[in-house]
């Protein structure tokens, strides 16, 4: 890895220093490992590079639209734009090597397509995910026809004159009401009943052919008893009042608003007609219970006071459904949109749920016992208890299960928890056909996102000694931090906000912290220059010997309100968090699909001196007399590398604290894998931060 500033560095070195530089008196070396060698290129990070290209086929190459990288715990990792006429975007960027695979991920094209991080190509096409239909019915040309049918009250073969009426018709008469009428009526060969005034039918009777209700806008039927038998279709444009309970075994179509006094049962009966289908456009509100037997599609508002029973047909929610006492699904069930439900929601073993991406179903409790999908992520606010038992399971896309209290009851298999999303935050009012839903991160922020870690935090452990080894205890200076880096609409940095803990001040140097950004391309790193920042905040200020430098502390201990080391031979306190935002020029260009931020160590007395992670060079206001002297091998084998390929400072991401070595003990005691995990080149032994000698790391919980 050849740079200008190495080249420099290079000649400099061969033309000889004016001064050499001293050993510190404490770099001790005793302990250590002088059978530890690394890879020449091993990056010291428990990070792992997200490095592929995404190609944007068939009519996603026109589009302009957001997109986002999500990660194994569907947390957000990028958000990115893409413009009209774009077919490729490199990635190249360092994330959490917690994930094996990656998500991209955009709603308003239907895509959701799962990858590999070491994925060299990925190919995104529209409606790319695991999509199943849950839209309007397949309803068959014979319901369409019986629909079209509905002329309202005119060419009427009788009108019913006000009062009460009972009547038997065998000529397939079509009977219109335009007053005030009730009465019992048989039909015995097929006929029509249009409702434009107002009709209480007290008892209908079917004997034969299909006798078709129609209840025109303005109309108003009042049904007290009526079997249909399977026998016709029921269109409601008006106002349907069902005074007790009423089973549905026809075609029903409701565009107007429907009262069900009793329960509803939407029952499959005995019937020659093939395809019944039960459909709402309108609003309808049920004072018992709903029982769904045969197909039914909710693209309106259906109001339950009772229980909701889907029990052995398909149902399917476009709009909204709201049970307040409890939801049973028993069978195929499709949420696309909004669910409430103001007791339990029992989502039974056998069933086949659905969740549309963003849709969501709202509960107090819910039993979990069936294996769900989603063509992206499905929602499920809950503000009571969670029972999670065996049974459950996500077979395609993702499942965001947000419970105000933590899950009370988890007997899941670990495959199926790897598809589900513990999300602990307040829902949100949302949408067009109801009044309460939901979205997770298909948002409409003009502002681009790289969020690192996109879970837990990292730690950034330096040692202070370089260019000799110390005694490699790696708590001189512990940076734990996490930040968001935002971009403009076309992908240019704007600013990173920095949430910073210093956990461990382990030195006897003052030691401050500076920032300096990189475009990122393979292992080969490239410094930004040039008028990078626009302004600082909260007292982070331009490093007046490198304009490329942002200092964000030049002292770490002059801004502590108390004096701390937090390594076992000193005094000890909370550490110290603060927040930084840093603002950058978009005219630097500085791309967020291959941004590499590096947060270094430098010597508060001495600004010559700075410590990087290994491979990363350093700014122009290090002093180049100090390279390749003492343990320092930066001219041969890389910036910042002994001889051994040793750094002087290492990273972990990890979603709990990680416990530093107490003092004067090196890394490869407190944590007994880290040695194989260097010897296998990283491949082995990935997760060796999180398993130590507790007798001989720092065990004060950090915040």
């Amino acid at each position: 890895m050849k740079t200008p500033l190495k080249i420099s560095l290079i000649a400099l070195l061969l033309i000889g220093a004016c001064k050499k530089y001293e050993i510190p008196k404490d770099s001790s070396t005793e302990n250590l490992n002088s059978n530890l060698e690394a890879p020449q290129d091993f990056s010291w990070s428990s990070a792992q590079d997200l490095r592929t290209s995404l190609s944007f086929e068939s009519g996603l190459a026109s589009e302009t639209f957001a997109f986002e990288i999500l990660d194994g715990n569907f947390n957000r990792v990028l958000k990115l734009f893409k413009e009209a006429g774009m077919t490729q975007m490199p990635l190249d960027q360092s994330i959490s090597g917690e994930f094996d695979s990656l998500y991209v991920y955009a709603p308003d094209q239907g895509v959701f397509v799962p990858f590999a991080t070491q994925s060299g190509s990925v190919s995104i096409r529209p409606g790319d995910g695991n999509s199943l239909s849950g839209a309007y019915p397949p309803v068959t040309n014979e319901f369409n026809d019986r629909f079209g049918q509905k002329t309202g009250c005119s060419s009427c073969t009788v009108t019913l004159p006000s009062g009460n009426t009972n009547a038997t018709y065998n000529s397939n008469t079509k009977v219109c009401v335009t007053g005030t009428s009730s009465g019992s009526f048989t039909f015995g060969n097929g006929g029509e009943i249009n409702v434009c005034g107002t009709l209480t039918i007290n008892n209908l009777n079917i004997n034969g052919g299909l006798v078709h209700v129609y209840v025109a806008p303005g109309g108003k039927l009042i049904v007290k008893s009526m079997n249909m038998n399977g026998r016709g279709t029921i269109v409601n444009d008006g106002e349907l009042v069902f005074n007790n309970t009423y089973s549905f075994t026809t075609y029903f179509l409701n565009r107007g608003t429907v009262e069900a006094k009793g329960t509803l049962n939407i029952n499959s009966g005995s019937s020659s007609t093939p395809s019944r289908i039960f459909v709402n456009e309108g609003d309808i509100s049920v004072t018992g219970d709903m029982n769904v037997d045969f197909e039914s599609y909710n693209h309106s508002s259906i109001v339950v006071n009772g229980n909701f029973k889907n029990n052995t047909n398909l149902f399917v929610n476009n709009c909204s459904l709201e049970a307040k006492n409890n939801l049973h699904i028993n069978k195929i069930f499709r949420n696309n949109a909004f669910i409430k439900v103001g007791a339990v929601t029992y989502i039974n073993g056998g069933s086949t749920p659905f969740l549309k991406n963003l849709s969501l179903i709202k509960t107090r409790d819910i039993h979990l016992n069936a294996v769900l999908s989603s063509d992206g992520i499905g929602v499920i606010a809950v503000s009571g208890n969670t029972t999670i038992n065996s049974g459950f399971g996500v077979s395609a896309g993702l499942l965001d299960l947000c419970d105000a209290n933590g899950i009370e009851t988890n007997n899941a298999y670990g495959s199926a928890l790897s598809k589900l999303r513990f999300c602990e935050n307040s829902v949100q009012a949302d949408g067009n056909c109801f009044a309460e839903g939901h979205v997770v991160v298909g948002d409409t922020d003009p502002v681009g996102h790289f969020c690192y870690p996109s879970t837990g935090s990292a730690y950034r452990a330096f040692e202070d000694l370089w260019p000799a080894k110390g005694d490699y205890d790696f708590n001189d200076l512990i940076i734990k931090y996490d930040y968001i880096a935002r971009s403009n609409s076309k992908n240019k940095l704007i600013s990173i906000e920095f949430n910073i803990t210093l956990p461990a001040l382990g030195a006897s140097h003052k030691n401050g912290i500076a920032l300096q950004l990189f475009t990122k391309n393979g292992n080969t790193y490239t410094r930004h220059t040039g008028g990078v920042y626009r302004s600082t905040q909260q007292g982070v200020s331009i490093d007046s010997q490198d304009p490329d430098v942002m200092i964000i502390s030049p002292d770490v201990f002059a801004m502590l309100p108390k004096h701390y080391r937090n390594v076992g031979d000193g005094a000890e306190g909370t550490p110290y968090s603060f927040n930084v935002t840093v603002l950058v020029d978009p005219a630097a260009q500085i791309d967020l699909s291959n941004l590499y931020v590096d947060l270094f160590l430098i010597r508060s007395n001495n600004r010559g001196l700075e410590v990087h992670m290994p491979g990363i060079p350093p700014s122009t206001a290090a002093s180049n007399l100090i390279f390749n002297t003492v343990d320092d091998r930066s001219q041969s084998n890389g910036w910042y590398r002994t001889s051994t390929n040793m750094p002087w400072a290492i990273e972990i991401i990890s979603s709990v604290n990680w416990k530093h070595p107490l003092s004067k003990v090196p890394v490869w005691q407190a944590y007994p894998d880290f040695t194989p995990w260097v010897n296998s080149s990283g491949s082995l032994f990935t997760t060796w931060y999180t398993n130590p000698n507790n007798s001989l790391v720092y065990q004060l919980l950090i915040p």
